[in-house]
């Protein structure tokens, strides 16, 4: 293979302005849920007791563990010729491993709003689950906090693939806790 066919192969697809609009959109729209479920969360804080930081940290954990999934089922099933998720979804995580570099190309909007589009219906069940039952506070705050904690993964992910990143040897980066 060339080495032109070999630097096409190993790039992700450029999103196009309709995906871009959707990315800022859904940028945009994780934002504004998180907002409103932080405001209705603070409004019963009451029931949200000594627990509640433990909750969190046990949501990131849960964060941690089902982005490894996804990232290992992006790897390992479907084809990138898969109508709908095959290019944009699949394509960009198998090309990071041929080539970590192009990860670094994606701006602000491409590399977080994937993201951003799986957690918004997330946040919007999270808005069905009723505060006044016992239950409610608890589980609204575990789905907030796992999008919450979802929401950068990618960011802290590209992060951890810069060149200072790789240089200083950060324990971040070095445990693998960022990737």
């Amino acid at each position: 293979m060339s080495t032109a066919a070999l630097d096409v192969a190993s790039r992700s697809d450029d999103p196009s302005s309709l995906m871009r609009g959707l990315e800022i959109a859904c940028l945009a729209g994780a934002a504004g849920l998180l907002a409103v479920h932080v405001a209705r969360l603070f409004a019963i804080r009451s029931a949200l007791p000594w627990w509640a930081p433990a909750l969190g940290l046990l949501a990131s954990r849960r964060r941690d563990c089902g982005s490894g999934l996804v990232h290992w089922t992006a790897d390992s099933w479907g084809s990138e010729t898969m109508p709908l998720i095959g290019r944009r979804f699949l394509r960009p995580f198998r090309v990071h491993h041929v080539n970590p570099d192009d990860f670094l190309r994606r701006d602000f909007v491409d590399c977080n709003g994937d993201v951003a589009l799986v957690t918004i219906p997330l946040l919007l069940l999270a808005l069905r689950v009723p505060l006044a039952a016992p239950w409610g506070p608890a589980a609204a705050f575990f789905m907030v906090s796992f999008c919450a904690a979802a929401l950068p993964t990618n960011q802290l992910h590209q992060w951890a693939l810069t060149r200072p990143c790789r240089r200083r040897r950060w324990r971040g980066c070095r445990t693998g806790a960022w990737s």
